[in-house]
């Protein structure tokens, strides 16, 4: 078993904790259910006891060769963008309401919850949308993508 001890001892500086990362030029990375999955670091990368440069991700089983990793190249999520993932992390039954007429879309909530929608600008549904974060679903209702999830 790794050791956060371990880990420590033999880190490397290719990836830290917490960097967000797509697999490639692999077998994972061909699989449908991986392709195109933006993968969290659990921990830095470091060198295994086999002296392979490793890493281990969130929702994956062991730790990853770190050569068959790369960086993902979109930007860090604002405050307000990440409490959008966040709300539809929270309740699988909410959806976006993108709005045709106004400068502002909705986080729409299942009727069993307290408050029904949040309100947030139309920059924030553009970015979400460009960045494969979110997905159109029908109509005008957007959900969180499935490699967010």
């Amino acid at each position: 078993m790794t050791t956060d001890i371990y880990i420590q001892e033999n880190k490397t500086e290719t990836f830290k904790k917490g960097d967000k990362v797509k697999m490639h030029s692999c077998l994972e990375a061909s699989n449908p259910k991986y392709n195109s999955t933006i993968w969290t670091c659990l921990t830095d990368s470091y060198l295994d006891r086999g002296k392979q440069e490793v890493v281990f991700l969130e929702g994956f089983s062991g730790c990853f060769a770190v050569q068959f990793l790369k960086l993902d190249k979109m930007k860090k999520l604002s405050k307000v963008q990440q409490e959008i993932v966040d709300l539809l992390k929270k309740y699988p039954a909410a959806y976006i309401n993108k709005s045709r007429y106004y400068n502002h879309n909705d986080v729409v909530f299942p009727p069993e919850e307290s408050f029904h929608f949040k309100q947030f600008k139309r920059p924030t549904f553009q970015f979400l949308e460009q960045n494969g974060i979110i997905r159109h679903l029908e109509g005008n209702k957007y959900v969180l993508a499935d490699n967010y999830k």
